[in-house]
């Protein structure tokens, strides 16, 4: 195999894993934010049930219909608190970044090598180079928690 071919070997190889890793950093992304969503809409309905607005919310109960309006919102209330802690929402929310940060990284790490290939670096041993990436990729990865 000579030296052209080779280079056109690990553009490849390395394409699919620039493809993997911004897959991870964006799947990494879209769950964080999913996890923002829930912790906003959770402290919406905390502070619409705490102690000031439970009395404002106490006028309403003598309005036909609204006692048992406030009274579901007070529970969904309580039970996305309780879902809140057994979730661990702010730990999701920071382990999704940092996985996020990690692929990231990786990607434009790649996407340099990629570049020095192209250029026509002479100062890289491109094997080490590459395999270096494609074990960080399989840390990353290893490293990822599953999320729902």
């Amino acid at each position: 195999m000579n030296g052209s071919q080779s280079i056109e070997r690990y553009l490849d190889l390395s394409w699919e894993t620039f493809y993997e890793s911004y897959f991870q950093e964006m799947s990494s992304e879209l769950l964080s934010k999913k996890w923002e969503r829930i912790e906003i809409v959770i402290s919406f309905l905390a502070a619409t049930t705490a102690s000031g607005s439970a009395i404002a919310g106490l006028a309403l109960w003598s309005k036909p219909g609204f006692k048992l309006i406030w009274s579901i919102i007070a529970i969904v209330s309580m039970l996305s608190a309780i879902a809140y802690k057994a979730f661990k929402i702010p730990g999701r929310i920071k382990i999704q970044t940092e996985i996020n940060h990690n692929f990231s990284k990786l990607r434009i790490d790649i996407d340099t090598f990629r570049q020095q290939l192209q250029l026509g670096s002479k100062n890289m041993n491109v094997e080490k180079h590459y395999n270096s990436l494609r074990d960080r990729y399989a840390r990353h990865i290893a490293e990822s928690d599953l999320d729902i």
